[in-house]
């Protein structure tokens, strides 16, 4: 699906909740400096340039990203408790569990699916109690190849050393993440 696509699609899912509740005022934004097809940081969905999504993964990683993360922060944000679309320690897994049950309940669960996220889970594990983390990449054309995985959080050609991931590195309404 070109990325001009995804941005209109990524709209029509906002538009729907806004009517649903008037200050779900998010914006799609287009950059070229995620790593992933789809990202939400606070009220903005960023859509890459390079996406490269199937047409039958667009609508299950809308209800990811736009029915779960960015209604838990607009909902969060009506709540007289600010805390809660800021995020509690520890509320990522939920939040993320919540948005693969969006997939799975609109039919986008796949094995594939199902595996990349298995490797996820098992690398950051694997990273988190200091071992090195390592995954099968499988491309589209490309021969299945090993990849491995530094246990230490440095750009190694540039030598930059980066903090130990915490939980709200990975959070996408925290200010650090």
């Amino acid at each position: 699906v070109p990325t001009e696509q995804v941005a209109a699609a990524a709209r029509e899912h906002i538009d729907y909740y806004h009517q649903k509740l008037p200050d779900f005022q998010a914006s799609v934004q287009v950059c070229d400096t995620i790593a992933s097809a789809l990202m939400v940081a606070q009220d903005r969905l960023f859509v890459s340039e390079r996406s490269a999504i199937r047409p039958q993964r667009l609508e299950p990683l809308l209800h990811h990203e736009v029915g779960t993360h960015l209604l838990t922060y607009f909902n969060g944000r009506q709540q007289p408790l600010r805390q809660l679309y800021a995020g509690f320690p520890g509320y990522e897994a939920l939040q993320e569990g919540l948005a693969v049950l969006a997939e799975y309940l609109v039919g986008g669960l796949s094995v594939g699916r199902t595996r990349t996220l298995a490797g996820r889970v098992l690398a950051v594990r694997s990273m988190l109690r200091g071992g090195a983390a390592w995954a099968v990449r499988l491309g589209s054309n490309q021969e299945p190849h090993l990849q491995v995985f530094s246990e230490r959080f440095e750009c190694m050609p540039c030598g930059i050393a980066y903090e130990d991931p915490q939980p709200r590195l990975f959070s996408f309404n925290n200010p650090h993440g």
